[in-house]
């Protein structure tokens, strides 16, 4: 059994790397916007992603933050009249998510279908590919390596997994206020 501690020291590199480098890509890349979305707990965690980086950072030169999942009346729409599936690549759609874009992709398992299609949406579209991931990773997690900057915790323990990239908000608020 891997306790949360153990998790953190274990990835101690890997937050810090990560963290580092999506700071840099919001602050120097030349980013209109960026995107996040996740499910139940990861849903929470690209909430909090956007309050933290929007308040929290104190920063006005960074693109702005949506929270694809923050959208309770489209989500519920295009799940209805489309494909709960397509929820998250749609909603981006329909925000014409673009080149200039990121797309901040949260999900403990990374085989859910609809942040699996909105990650390819994004990298169908040229936008900036961030990844966080937990237990085998998943789909997810293979193509936020392939085309993206992507965080693996290999840890089968949803409360450690959503802790960890819970933990990485707060590092990157830190890179962000230097």
């Amino acid at each position: 059994m891997t306790t949360l501690f153990e998790a953190l020291t274990w990835y101690d590199d890997a937050i810090d790397s990560f963290a580092k480098r999506l700071g840099a890509s919001l602050i120097y890349g030349d980013h209109q916007r960026a995107f996040t979305a996740g499910n139940g707990g990861s849903s929470s965690i690209a909430s909090h992603l956007v309050a933290d980086i929007m308040k929290t950072s104190k920063r006005f030169d960074l693109p702005s933050v949506i929270c694809l999942s923050d959208n309770i009346p489209l989500l519920t729409a295009i799940a209805n009249d489309i494909s709960y599936d397509d929820t998250f690549a749609e909603a981006a759609n329909l925000h014409h998510i673009r080149s200039r874009d990121m797309a901040i992709v949260i999900s403990s398992s990374g085989n859910s279908k609809n942040v699996v299609n909105f990650a390819k949406l994004a990298v169908d579209r040229g936008a900036t590919l961030f990844t966080m991931t937990g237990f085998a990773g998943g789909i997810l997690r293979e193509i936020g390596s392939k085309h993206g900057v992507s965080l693996h915790i290999d840890v089968n323990d949803y409360g450690i997994v959503e802790d960890i990239h819970n933990h990485v908000i707060h590092r990157l608020v830190k890179e962000l206020q230097k």
